[in-house]
């Protein structure tokens, strides 16, 4: 199982990102949050293609059109780590730390 953490950001809705494949390419997603946002978004994606998601057209994903639906900010860093975690629980990329570190001067 790979797992996501991640700290948005201002908004302070810290989620997990639980990924589980039995056969490297079909996915089971379970979101940990407290945003309402994505609470709702996690009835909804249950389950993906998991090479479908992250071999498609940028931007063109269930986990992208469903985060359009629930989620009106489009900065939100979570669409993409649970696109990471796709990655890595299908074998296609390895555990690796990501990191945005924003300032103003």
């Amino acid at each position: 199982m790979a797992n996501v953490k991640v700290k948005p950001g201002i908004c302070g809705f810290d989620t997990t990102i639980h990924i589980k494949s039995e056969d490297m390419q079909n996915v089971n997603i379970i979101i940990e949050t407290e945003c309402p946002n994505y609470k709702n978004m996690s009835e909804e994606l249950i389950g993906v293609d998991g090479f479908g998601e992250v071999f498609g057209t940028f931007g063109e994903s269930k986990v992208f059109d469903l985060s359009k639906k629930y989620c009106k900010h489009p900065s939100c860093p979570i669409p993409t780590a649970i696109l990471k975690g796709i990655e890595v629980e299908c074998g296609l990329a390895l555990p690796q730390k990501v990191e945005m570190d924003i300032t103003k001067e």
